[in-house]
């Protein structure tokens, strides 16, 4: 009986795992395909925000010096 309670945790606790790295990803596309088509849009400022939104996902916090200096190029070359 032990054992089998003890198998449901771990099952439990890989489930929310897997299900969360899923989601993690899903978001991380998402933000990612917004950034570009903000990018290809006229609206710099949705560019700025969904860059800030993209890069702070990627580095799990606040984006580096680099990732703003990448989105700083990257909305100075918009046409």
């Amino acid at each position: 009986m032990g054992i089998i309670i003890v198998l449901a945790i771990a099952g439990g606790i890989i489930y929310l795992i897997v299900t969360t790295n899923s989601r993690s990803e899903a978001r991380g596309k998402w933000l990612y395909d917004d950034y570009q088509k903000a990018l290809a849009s006229d609206n710099k400022g949705h560019a700025s925000l969904a860059g800030r939104a993209y890069y702070a996902y990627l580095r799990k916090g606040l984006p580096t010096l680099q990732d703003e200096q990448a989105l700083l190029d990257d909305i100075a070359a918009m046409h």
